[in-house]
């Protein structure tokens, strides 16, 4: 999954929320709590991230305190 998705993720790809948001699920489901959180960072400090996908993301950091901690 993380092989498909990472090249979209570029600041330029038009899909980089999406596919961001879902290597965070990913990470999160399979324990990564740094890929977690490295994804995360990079969701929350997009100027552009749509206010939904940060809504979701906030929902992930609150059900996994690893993740919130820096």
């Amino acid at each position: 999954l993380a092989r498909r998705l990472e090249p979209l993720t570029g600041n330029d790809r038009a899909f980089r929320h999406s596919a961001r948001e879902l290597l965070a699920m990913a990470a999160w489901r399979n324990g990564n709590a740094s890929a977690t959180r490295r994804w995360v960072d990079m969701i929350m400090t997009d100027a552009q991230t749509p206010a939904a996908t940060r809504a979701r993301v906030e929902v992930l950091t609150a059900l996994s305190p690893a993740v919130g901690r820096g």
